[in-house]
């Protein structure tokens, strides 16, 4: 996570989109079921283990022929074999010692797909998601607007705001309508010279 806006870089380069982002914590019980299909495998223990050690950040990404090429961008599983044989792929640049470190997941099927985007973004309101790892102590809140993220600017704005010592302990990515933007930009009205511009932005 310490490394997320260049990871989101390296994501918006190779072309994909980030459709939805959240960054949350998953309690013992949503990893296993999260890797229910994993049920048997050996590494199991070992990749619950890590996932349940702090936040993740899961993405919606779209573009063409995604399922495979994520996978391709990830690189093979595990990182000493990855830096090995494809040294430009992310599990080569970020990942730890084993697959269980590997610092990446991508769905293997279409239905995962569809299954795990469910998962961390739920439609129905009979599941939530997993909780945010929010502190609400000495925080502030960051909004990047819609321009920077359709220009590809989402990762570098990501790593200047930690290279300049803040810590991100939760992101969400939202689509507010200009109602939803009016609400949360009341306290503006008045103060603003060119409010109308000012909500068009969100």
């Amino acid at each position: 996570v310490d490394k997320l806006g260049e990871i989101i870089t390296q994501i918006q380069d190779r072309k994909f989109h980030i459709t939805r982002l959240r960054m949350c914590e998953l309690s013992r019980k949503e990893a296993l079921d999260f890797y229910e299909h994993k049920k048997g495998d050996a590494a199991l223990p070992f990749v619950l283990e890590n996932i349940v050690s702090g936040p993740s950040v899961a993405l919606e990404l779209v573009g063409e022929n995604a399922l495979a090429r994520w996978k391709e961008v990830m690189g093979p599983a595990d990182p000493q074999e990855a830096r090995k044989t494809a040294p430009d792929t992310l599990v080569a640049l970020y990942g730890l010692e084993s697959p269980a470190t590997n610092g990446f997941h991508g769905s293997d099927t279409p239905e995962d797909a569809v299954r795990e985007i469910n998962f961390f973004f739920p439609k129905d309101s009979e599941r939530s998601a997993p909780e945010t790892p929010v502190k609400l102590q000495n925080t502030t809140c960051c909004i990047i607007k819609p321009h920077a993220v359709q220009e590809g600017k989402l990762g570098y704005i990501i790593s200047f705001i930690t290279d300049s010592h803040f810590k991100i302990t939760a992101a969400k990515m939202t689509y507010l309508s200009n109602a939803n933007a009016d609400e949360f930009l009341e306290v503006y009205k008045g103060i603003v010279s060119d409010y109308h511009a000012l909500l068009l932005s969100f």
